[in-house]
């Protein structure tokens, strides 16, 4: 049984190498008569970290196996830590309210394809859930009085212009709901244009 200079780990005598801390088992120290301090033989490749000898010498830097494996397995710094901790609730949270906010988007897709199939009534009841969750959108509005305009509802039409009075909407969409209420008699437009 060969112990290791360096740890004093039992190894088989079979091992040139410690089992435990990877020094050479071969290599032992001598005493230096000039200076009286052990020490190991002239051109012997010691570790930069510990002193032992070096049993890699296929690396730039001369370190024995156990420190290069303690310099490799370095931890994260606790600032990346943190990044990735906060990245990581920001991403949870998105994805919390990302189906609330697809829903709305979801219905008026679907309001818009009913009104190019000219399904107005459809229409009118996706645009109308979507006001649910935005109810002062000014597009909204003017989707539901186009649609409204277009099925002759005179009073839907009139109470939804009521409503988009002064509100702010894109200049294609107020034309377009100028010309859907030039279909129906007595029903006037005023909007502000958004710039």
């Amino acid at each position: 049984m060969k112990h290791c200079p360096k740890c004093n780990y039992p190894n088989p005598d079979s091992r040139e190498t410690c089992f435990d801390c990877h020094s050479s088992l071969d290599l032992q120290p001598v005493l230096d008569s000039e200076t009286g301090l052990f020490g190991y033989p002239e051109g012997t490749l010691l570790c930069k970290r510990c002193f032992a000898p070096a049993v890699r010498d296929d690396h730039e830097t001369p370190l024995c196996a156990a420190c290069r494996k303690s310099l490799t397995k370095y931890r994260l710094p606790k600032w990346v830590l943190a990044c990735c901790a906060v990245v990581g609730l920001m991403m949870v949270y998105s994805l919390v309210l990302l189906p609330g906010s697809m829903k709305p988007a979801v219905m008026f897709e679907r309001g818009r394809r009913a009104e190019a199939t000219r399904d107005y009534q459809t229409a009118v009841a996706q645009y109308k859930l979507v006001q649910q969750q935005y109810p002062g959108s000014g597009i909204i509005l003017a989707r539901i009085g186009i649609c409204q305009c277009k099925m002759n509802d005179v009073a839907g039409a009139t109470e939804t212009l009521k409503n988009l009075n002064g509100a702010k909407v894109t200049p294609g969409v107020v034309s377009e709901l100028e010309s859907a209420a030039r279909l129906l008699p007595g029903v006037s437009v005023s909007i502000g244009r958004q710039q």
